[in-house]
């Protein structure tokens, strides 16, 4: 805290707006923020023996390709659901050659893996941020505000953001070329971009699509300087398209170019999404809003003074996303706060003339940017999801695997009605190789909105969790639901809840159902009424 604090101390009472300060203070708090970004991106990883959170669909499409010996599979065998696998490829196939060329297991790679690329996109922001903002302290300030605010990592250090964290390291890249070739005449950024848009796109179809509005976004702001950009975009468009065009090619005699249009029935506008960036609340701090007080007033120091790149970059975030817009909004909003802070705090942390003032008064500056670092690295490491599908839990599923038949249909009860923090049932068919009738990761890919509809079935059956054996059994006459089991997962074996003694309790006491195999992850039971 005291190297970080010193180092903005030393930026604001010794250089100018505008002035480049040592290099050597540049570089150490360029440091200090990938050190403190690794802390906090490692931190929840390495005590943990599990991936975080999801990441079992992910595991399940490597193994696809490891056992199709490194050939293209055309279906994706996660969840026995016969899912076209039109995933783009990249970081499968990545890890996929780590695994079989360091013989490290499937799960640990996937473990650690996305923290350390997260880890990676620190250093890359701080290449964009030396383009867009020019104003050391800004740069330095935004840089640490990436590495601190939660929704920077928080899902790209998880098992799904294997592949998520590629896309946004490649996509920030990939910016730094396209603002470059709006902004300069030189020629490097069209080999560098195409590259960097390419690969964006063969790791991740939503980073692609925030990489495409956001270069729009810069295209919009900056064309009337320098008009030959259009045929260099041009240029870019087509080489990052011959990059991408081996699987485009397989994909498209395979499944057809039509389903990578699929997963884009997942989004779609609201009145909330534009409502979102006026409220600041995007940035998942558990306590304070600091970095959205200091966003908050970026927006308003670029508006005052007519520029208006960053605000509308970061209202376009949120009139293009639905899912993953607080994750996205990160680049524009913490650039802002490199805005912020330079204009409406940084008067403040100036060293007083008058010698009248206590030392309380003189100090006061460097002790509020000493709690800002301290409370901001606290506040991040508290952001983080901690959850992960647990040892007993394993353990059960491990069984299901061995003594339940190979076509049985699973109903996982979690408890847990928002499917993207639903673990366990995204981990269950991959530990299992059973099917669950409501996971609804990978089917994106199906059209006719079979994605939502998946959605919706497992946010309605968690929800019978807490209300009970009725519920259930109303819910699966509703959606004429054929199972054979149902497994129960038990989150905390120490403290059960209230609502898991009381299923399973009526599971117990039903005559419907057959208690087939407890344990401290669990309890899973056999439909009586159906055989697999």
């Amino acid at each position: 805290s005291a190297c970080l604090r010193n180092c903005f101390m030393i930026m604001v009472d010794k250089h100018n707006p505008g002035e480049k300060p040592p290099k050597s203070i540049e570089f150490l708090g360029v440091f200090a923020a990938i050190l403190l970004g690794t802390f906090l991106r490692l931190s929840p990883i390495i005590q943990l023996d599990f991936p975080l959170n999801d990441g079992g669909a992910f595991l399940a499409i490597t193994q696809d390709i490891v056992a199709n010996n490194f050939a293209f599979p055309k279906f994706a065998t996660y969840n026995l659901s016969n899912i076209p696998f039109a995933y783009p490829p990249l970081v499968f196939y990545t890890t996929a050659f780590i695994t079989k060329i360091f013989q490290w297991s499937l799960p640990n790679i996937i473990r650690m893996l996305p923290a350390v690329v997260s880890i990676l996109t620190i250093p890359a922001f701080y290449g964009l941020a030396r383009r867009i903002l020019k104003n050391p302290l800004q740069i330095l300030v935004a840089t640490f505000g990436f590495t601190l605010m939660p929704t920077a990592f928080d899902w790209l250090v998880v098992g799904g953001g294997l592949t998520r964290s590629f896309g946004y390291l490649f996509a920030i890249l990939c910016l730094q070329q396209i603002y470059e070739l709006y902004t300069t005449r030189y020629n490097k950024p069209i080999f560098l971009g195409s590259l960097f848009a390419g690969l964006t796109i063969l790791s991740h179809p939503g980073t692609a699509w925030f990489l495409f509005y956001s270069s729009l976004t810069i295209f919009l702001f900056h064309f009337k300087n320098r008009p030959h950009a259009l045929r260099k975009s041009i240029i870019i468009g087509v080489g990052s398209l011959v990059l991408i065009s081996p699987w485009l090619i397989r994909l498209h005699k395979t499944h057809g170019i039509a389903v990578l249009a699929y997963p884009f029935q997942t989004e779609g506008f609201s009145l909330a999404s534009i409502i979102t960036p006026f409220t600041f609340l995007f940035t998942n701090e558990p306590l304070l809003d600091i970095f959205a007080f200091g966003g908050l007033l970026g927006v308003i120091a670029c508006l005052f003074l007519g520029k208006y790149f960053l605000p509308v970059w970061l209202l376009s975030v949120f009139v293009f996303e639905t899912r993953l817009g607080p994750t996205y909004s990160v680049v524009p909003m913490t650039l802002l706060v490199g805005v912020g802070f330079d204009s409406a705090i940084l008067p403040l942390l100036k060293k007083p003339n008058s010698n009248t003032l206590s030392k309380i008064q003189k100090m006061l500056p460097k002790i509020l940017v000493g709690y800002l670092l301290l409370y901001s690295t606290i506040a991040a490491f508290m952001a983080i999801n901690y959850e992960s599908v647990s040892s007993p839990q394993r353990q059960i599923m491990a069984w299901i695997q061995a003594n339940t038949p190979e076509l049985s249909r699973f109903i996982v009860l979690t408890g847990q009605p928002e499917y993207g923090i639903d673990h366990v049932s995204e981990w269950f068919p991959t530990l299992t190789h059973r099917h669950s009738l409501t996971t609804p990761q990978f089917h994106e890919w199906l059209p006719d909105q079979a994605f939502n509809q998946r959605i919706e079935l497992h946010r309605s059956v968690q929800i019978c969790n807490e209300k009970g054996l009725g519920c259930l059994s109303e819910w699966v006459q509703t959606n004429n639901i054929k199972f054979t089991h149902i497994y129960i997962a038990n989150h905390n074996p120490e403290n059960q809840t209230l609502a898991y003694q009381m299923m399973t309790k009526a599971l117990v006491d039903s005559p419907e159902y057959n208690l087939i195999h407890s344990g401290a992850g669990g309890m899973v039971f056999i439909n009586s009424a159906e055989t697999p």
